[in-house]
């Protein structure tokens, strides 16, 4: 490939990048790629055979070929990037960055085009209602609260209601209301962590079904879900804080069966079994 040749390569690549620009704004990117990687691909890119090509060249054909190949490259770069972005300054700035003798007409051109549409943006309204919008990108939750949600959700179609506690509990209804006498190894420094003699973080979430038990005649159908604590040695697969989840119905007739028909109605409508 010849200096003619790569000179008609960035004129067309130049009108290329500059008709993408000015197509439909959904499908803008696309086009500009499209563009970029006929140019710059690596395989059958335009740029990147002439730079295999150069070693069979002969020393003064390398002299002209190689600089305007490296010019017609960073052409590519840059004006691709402009014109993904509708930026006819950039692209502009790009055309100039490769050699002002190539693309005198061109930059004419295309500053006169600036300039009209410069004038329409500002006789006309700010916002173009038919341009479509912008999505914006969109969080995900965290698996945890993803996992409580929807068990929360099986729950509450089988009937029961929340009931929620303190993190920060007194050692009665942490251990005291549910038989866990003094000297049991639960209530250890190196199990639980204390606020002080009398206050700390709850181990389990068994305190609420206490606090429901104590505010609230029968019938009781509830879940407790929530964060409890442990003085765990953290690492991959152990947390000092993890989340539980404990139901309680207290009523006349209720027997092992209903535990029984409640974990297979659980579990399968959790796990989609």
């Amino acid at each position: 490939m010849d200096e003619n040749e790569l000179k008609q390569h960035i004129l067309r690549a130049a009108k290329a990048l500059r008709d993408a620009m000015v197509t439909d704004p959904t499908l803008r990117e696309r086009k500009v790629e499209e563009v970029r990687l006929h140019y710059l691909g690596r395989k059958g890119g335009v740029v990147t055979e002439v730079m295999r090509n150069l070693k069979s060249l002969s020393t003064e054909e390398k002299r002209t070929v190689g600089p305007l190949a490296n010019s017609l490259r960073e052409f590519i770069e840059v004006g691709a990037s402009a014109a993904k972005k509708d930026n006819i300054v950039g692209l502009i700035d790009a055309y100039r960055a490769v050699n002002n003798q190539i693309f005198n007409d061109e930059i004419k051109r295309i500053e006169e085009e600036f300039v009209e549409r410069s004038k329409v943006s500002t006789s006309g309204p700010r916002l173009d209602l038919t341009i479509p919008g912008r999505r914006a990108p969109v969080g995900h939750k965290h698996p945890l609260t993803q996992t409580m949600e929807d068990i929360v959700e099986v729950l509450a179609r089988l009937g029961y209601t929340v009931a929620e506690g303190p993190e920060v509990e007194i050692d009665r209804y942490n251990f005291e209301a549910l038989n866990i006498p003094r000297d049991h190894p639960a209530r250890d420094m190196q199990d639980t962590f204390y606020v002080t003699d009398d206050v700390l973080l709850r181990t389990h979430t068994s305190p609420v079904q206490i606090r429901v038990l104590e505010s609230t005649r029968p019938p009781v159908r509830i879940m407790a879900p929530g964060r409890v604590f442990r003085h765990e040695q953290v690492d991959a697969t152990h947390s000092c804080v993890y989340h539980q989840v404990e139901g309680l119905v207290v009523d006349k007739g209720v027997t092992f069966a209903d535990l029984k028909g409640t974990l297979e109605s659980f579990m399968r409508s959790l796990f989609g079994r």
